[in-house]
This record gives C-alpha cells, sequence and structure tokens, in this order.
C-alpha cells in the first residue's frame, strides 16, 4: 500500500472538513427586523431627525429611503436595537407614503412607512 497511498487517503477523509471550516459555514447572525420610526413623517423641504427601533442592528448597518429627493445624513448606531439619523426631504419630494428598511450584512428588514407631507401642513412632529 505504501506512505503515498495512506497520505492519499488521509487527504481525502480531511478534504470536507478543511473545505467546511473554511468557506463560510459558520452561523450566521440574526436577520434584522424594523418595529418602529419615530416621527413618521416629515415636511416637504424640511429635515427631520428619526429614531428607528428594530432588532439586531449591527456596526455597518445602513438606512435605506426608496426615494430618491430623501436624502439620510448622521446615521449613527445606538445599540442592537436603536438607530438614529436625519433625513433631509427635497422641497419638490412628492407627498405622500415611503418606504424605510435597514440592511444589515446584505439582509435587507422589513419596510415601515415614512410620509412626507405638504410644506403648507403640519407635520405632527
Amino acid at each position: 500500500m505504501g506512505t503515498r497511498n495512506l497520505s492519499r487517503a488521509w487527504f481525502m477523509a480531511l478534504l470536507p472538513v478543511v473545505f467546511a471550516a473554511g468557506c463560510g459555514l459558520r452561523e450566521r447572525p440574526p436577520s434584522p427586523a424594523l418595529q418602529s420610526i419615530s416621527p413618521d413623517r416629515g415636511l416637504q423641504g424640511h429635515a427631520v431627525a428619526v429614531t428607528i427601533t428594530g432588532t439586531s442592528f449591527v456596526y455597518g448597518s445602513k438606512v435605506n429611503v426608496d426615494e430618491a429627493l430623501i436624502s439620510v445624513s448622521d446615521v449613527e448606531l445606538v445599540n442592537s436595537t436603536l438607530i438614529t439619523a436625519k433625513f433631509a426631504v427635497a422641497a419638490n419630494t412628492v407627498p405622500g407614503p415611503v418606504n424605510i428598511s435597514v440592511s444589515t450584512y446584505g439582509v435587507t428588514t422589513n419596510a415601515l412607512t415614512f410620509t412626507i407631507v405638504p410644506s403648507g401642513e403640519p407635520s405632527g412632529q
């Protein structure tokens, strides 16, 4: 049989173990989820500081807004359940609902609604 065949047998036996250990077969962190956003509305042409609550937020979490005329800045991870941010709503943003979500490790949360209010109406902030 020789040492060459024995070495090959060991190599073949250990190959799946080494492959699995180095290929990301690690436990994934829990998927993030949103629970609330406060305030849940903002005026056209104004900036608003928001607080987003949820679960499994981590450093590097990204706040997503499905409206190009709303810019997100000053995103801060307070802890695994709280993110603060500033939404700058352009004056020409169409009034109505906008979806807000958070992405963590490539996983995007459920969406919550943030409502754009016409600048002539009270925002309820």
